[in-house]
């Protein structure tokens, strides 16, 4: 009876031989990002900051209590390599939970905070930043 399942169970193997253990031929390079995000040259604590590449998959962070912040891509450390527009988003108050409804860019645009709604959205904001190969932790976001 168990002789039955040998060809099933070798072709599960077979199908699964390739299965996960590296990196996608197609998945962006990324590299390391990190920097500090200012308002008028003071350093923005606690916003939400994302990359958006040319090409890719955005790239997303939080600013801590001095405006640093780290790049993390689908839970790695880093940015994809090259072009982004940037976004800066003030988080909500301590203890308080935005809305999972779907509406948090409107919860987010309401909110009281030192950063400027053109800084919110993707096709507004005039923030620019390249990632080069090599990485940048040393990036200055200075939303003015």
């Amino acid at each position: 009876m168990h002789s039955r399942f040998v060809p099933f169970l070798l072709l599960v193997a077979i199908a699964c031989s390739g299965c996960g253990g590296g990196a996608a031929a197609d998945a962006p390079k990324l590299a390391p990002a990190a920097g500090v995000l200012k308002y008028k040259g003071q350093p923005v604590p606690n916003a939400a900051i994302t990359f958006f590449p040319d090409k890719g998959p955005v790239g997303t962070a939080t600013s801590d209590d001095k405006g640093a912040f780290q790049i993390k891509t689908n839970g790695a450390l880093g940015a994809v390599v090259g072009n982004h527009k940037v976004t800066a988003i003030n988080a909500p108050p301590p203890g308080e939970i935005p809305p999972a409804d779907g509406h948090v860019m409107e919860y987010a645009k309401k909110m009281k905070g030192v950063i400027p709604p053109k800084y919110n959205s993707k096709e507004t904001t005039d923030l620019k930043i390249e990632i080069p190969e090599a990485g940048n932790e040393q990036l200055t976001l200075d939303a003015t």
